[in-house]
C-alpha cells in the first residue's frame, strides 16, 4: 500500500469511528414569533466520547436544507458543576441604572431586572436566570429564551421564585 493510499485509509477509518447520528425533535420556545418567525428551534442530544474539536452537521430528512458549526470538548469542564453553589454575580438590576442601560430587550422586561444573582444568593431565594442579549444574539434564539421565561414568571408570579434576566453585552 503506497503512503498516502495508508494515509487516506487511516483518515477515513477514523472518521468513520468519529461519526454519530441523532435524530433532532423540533420544539416550540413558547413565545411570541420574532420578526424572522423563529419560535421553534431544533433540539438533540448527542455524547462526545473525548476532548476535542467536533463538528456538527445538521440535515433536514427530505429537504436540502443543511448547517454545520463546530464545538470544542475541554478536557475539564470550566462551569460549576451541577449541584454546586452558584456563583453570587452582581449583574446589574433596575436599582443600579434604568432598564435601556442594562437589556437590549426591545421593550425592557423590566420584571426581571428587578434582581440579582447575588441578592437572591444571600437572601436564599429560588431564582431561575438566563443569559441572553435579545438585540444582539447571532443565533436568534436570545429573544425567545427571555420571552419563554417572562412567560413562566407570569404562570408563577405568586411564587417566591425570582426570574433573572443578566444581559451579556455592556450597554
Amino acid at each position: 500500500m503506497t503512503r498516502e493510499k495508508s494515509r487516506q485509509a487511516r483518515t477515513q477509518g477514523w472518521v468513520a469511528s468519529r461519526l454519530k447520528q441523532t435524530d433532532a425533535r423540533l420544539i416550540s420556545l413558547g413565545a411570541k414569533p420574532t420578526p424572522d418567525d423563529v419560535n421553534r428551534l431544533y433540539f438533540a442530544h448527542v455524547t462526545l466520547p473525548e476532548a476535542g474539536r467536533y463538528w456538527l452537521v445538521a440535515e433536514s430528512v427530505g429537504s436540502s436544507i443543511q448547517a454545520a458549526g463546530s464545538i470544542e470538548v475541554k478536557r475539564q469542564t470550566e462551569s460549576p458543576p451541577v449541584g454546586s453553589m452558584a456563583i453570587a454575580s452582581r449583574n446589574p438590576t433596575l436599582k443600579d441604572a434604568p432598564a435601556r442601560r442594562i437589556t437590549t430587550a426591545s421593550p425592557p422586561d423590566t420584571e426581571l431586572l428587578r434582581h440579582s444573582i447575588a441578592e437572591s444568593l444571600k437572601h436564599k431565594a429560588p431564582f431561575v436566570v438566563t443569559f441572553a442579549t435579545p438585540a444582539f444574539c447571532q443565533s436568534r434564539t436570545c429573544g425567545p429564551t427571555v420571552d419563554v421565561l417572562d412567560a413562566v414568571r407570569r404562570r408563577f408570579k405568586r411564587s417566591p421564585i425570582r426570574f433573572i434576566h443578566v444581559e451579556v453585552y455592556l450597554l
